[in-house]
């Protein structure tokens, strides 16, 4: 598994940051972006991670066969359907990104298995999801929900988007419990499906990074919806 790629440009943006005082370079910086104070921003937010990260992982884990069967029929529909639930947090940014809500099938670990990768709207904030997958038929030995989750902004300051480096967390849900599988460059559907498929394909314990089950450790990581 091609874990922590590009990590070169890690290196030179740290190297700049360590003689910044030799070559007048900035020190490179982590960011995380998070959304203000603005109700429209927390909407906003609250609208797309509530879809990745708390309704399409509550119906892998709870309703199998129901997404099973939705991804395989009418994938769009299905999933625009449940992207409208939400609306009365946010309406206008459900209308406005329904469109960009999507799947694509990919081959799957075993014989007649398969990876539905959902294309969702491109995440503002962090830990939004740029897309996510699940593993058809569902597991039982290992979470059938993947997620590829916006993370660390790397840049020197200049502004520059060469000397810039956008990474994602690869995690998966299993119900309320989420796990950290490591950090990548974000990639694309084909590559993330590829992804997935190498992580079903080894023991699923040692690729864990970190864990958070929600149910017995809260977190600000759950938007509030704030009123309009």
């Amino acid at each position: 598994m091609k874990r922590a790629p590009r990590l070169y440009l890690l290196c030179l943006l740290l190297v700049a940051g360590f003689f910044g005082g030799c070559v007048t370079q900035p020190t490179a910086t982590l960011q995380f972006v998070s959304p203000d104070a603005s109700p429209e921003l927390q909407q906003r937010h609250a609208v797309h991670y509530l879809f990745a990260h708390r309704m399409l992982p509550g119906i892998v884990k709870n309703e199998p066969d129901d997404i099973a069967r939705g991804l395989a029929s009418w994938p769009e529909i299905y999933l625009r359907r449940l992207w409208f639930e939400l609306e009365d947090i946010n309406v206008d940014y459900v209308n406005q990104h329904v469109e960009q809500i999507r799947a694509e099938a990919f081959e799957g670990a075993e014989a007649d298995s398969k990876i539905y990768v959902i294309e969702l709207p491109p995440p503002e904030f962090t830990p939004q999801a740029y897309r996510v997958a699940v593993v058809v038929p569902s597991r039982a030995d290992r979470p059938s929900y993947y997620t590829l989750e916006k993370s660390f902004l790397i840049e020197d300051g200049s502004g520059r988007p060469d000397m810039q480096l956008q990474l994602a967390f690869f995690g998966a849900w299993d119900g309320l419990t989420h796990y950290n599988l490591g950090m990548y460059d974000v990639m694309n559907s084909q590559d993330f499906a590829d992804l997935v498929r190498e992580s079903l394909q080894a023991p699923f314990a040692e690729q864990i990074d970190a864990t958070q089950d929600v149910q017995t450790q809260p977190s600000d990581e759950t938007p509030a919806v704030p009123a309009s």
